[in-house]
This record gives C-alpha cells, sequence and structure tokens, in this order.
C-alpha cells in the first residue's frame, strides 16, 4: 500500500504542475473572481468520484482522492493516470524495503503462466454457470409441469416429470463438483 501512495502521490504531483488551480481559472480578464465560475468548480470537484471502470483509481473513496489533489483532474486526465497508474504495476515489482524495480523476464514468464491458468480456470467455472442455470431452469420447468400433472391427477405424467426433475438435479450436483 505504501507503494501505491508513493505512485499515486507522484503523478498527482505531475499532474499538479501542469494544471492550474480551479479558481485560478475563475479569474477573468479583470483579475476579479467570477463568484459563478468557482461555485461551479466546487460543485465539479465535489461530483468527481471514483469511476467504478478505473481499476486503480476506483479503490480510493472521495476524500482520498481530494487529500491526492486528483479532484482537479478532468475525467480523461484521471482515466489516463489510472491506466498508467496500472500498467506501472503491472511492469514493476516491489523489494521488501518498499522500493520498486523493473521485473525480471524470469518474474514476467511466472506471472504470465500464472495468469494463463486463471483465464482457463475462469473460462471453465463460466462454463459451470452457464449449466447449472440451464440445468436449473429445466428443472424449475419439470417441477411446474409436475405440479400440473399432479392438479390433473395424472400420476403417470407426475412420475415423468419427476425423474426428469432428478435428472436435472443430477447434473447440477455433477456440474458443481
Amino acid at each position: 500500500m505504501r507503494t501505491l501512495t508513493l505512485i499515486l502521490l507522484l503523478g498527482t504531483f505531475g499532474a499538479v504542475l501542469w494544471l492550474p488551480a480551479w479558481d485560478e481559472h475563475a479569474l477573468g480578464q479583470s483579475g476579479r473572481a467570477d463568484p459563478r465560475k468557482i461555485a461551479a468548480g466546487r460543485e465539479h470537484s465535489e461530483a468527481l468520484t471514483p469511476r467504478s471502470s478505473r481499476l486503480v483509481l476506483g479503490l480510493l473513496k472521495r476524500e482520498e482522492l481530494q487529500a491526492y489533489g486528483l479532484t482537479k483532474l478532468s475525467e480523461e486526465e484521471l482515466d489516463r493516470l489510472d491506466q498508467w497508474i496500472l500498467q506501472l504495476l503491472l511492469t514493476m515489482s516491489a523489494t521488501p524495503s518498499g522500493e520498486l524495480r523493473p521485473r525480471s523476464p524470469v518474474e514476467e514468464i511466472a506471472q504470465n503462466l500464472q495468469r494463463q491458468q486463471m483465464e482457463l480456470e475462469l473460462s471453465d467455472l463460466r462454463q459451470r454457470l452457464t449449466e447449472i442455470r440451464q440445468a436449473s431452469a429445466q428443472l424449475a420447468l419439470e417441477l411446474s409441469r409436475a405440479r400440473l400433472a399432479a392438479e390433473r391427477r395424472d400420476l403417470l405424467a407426475v412420475t415423468s416429470f419427476l425423474f426428469s426433475a432428478e435428472s436435472s438435479a443430477a447434473r447440477i450436483q455433477r456440474v458443481a463438483q
């Protein structure tokens, strides 16, 4: 977390050097402040919240964004900063002392293998979830048909639908393992 804070501070410091404060934008040619522009700037800074699409900055609270001075940045600048920090995190490695260093090729290969394995597992889990959803929908349909057959007092149809429901339940159990 110390490394992330350092990265955020460095990125914020660099962004603050290139961007004037919103109060300076509110100054007219006469040098006097326009209260409407100041109020609009305050509303803009208060309205900024972390977007869920931002992987790194999305983890910060509104108070943290304000403390780091990130509320001065536009949405586009925040998106670019988030992408830059994410790229930095993906290509750098932290030592136990907290120093950042580029990842070695061995670390990159190990990380890529681990990522590929996790992607395969995720794909398998998604496929299983799809099968479970289909089987549960089939189970609900068969139970519904069995209930209607029971209301008609058609015992042969009830038995048939219950056997089908048992088959769907067994399929769900098999896929869930």
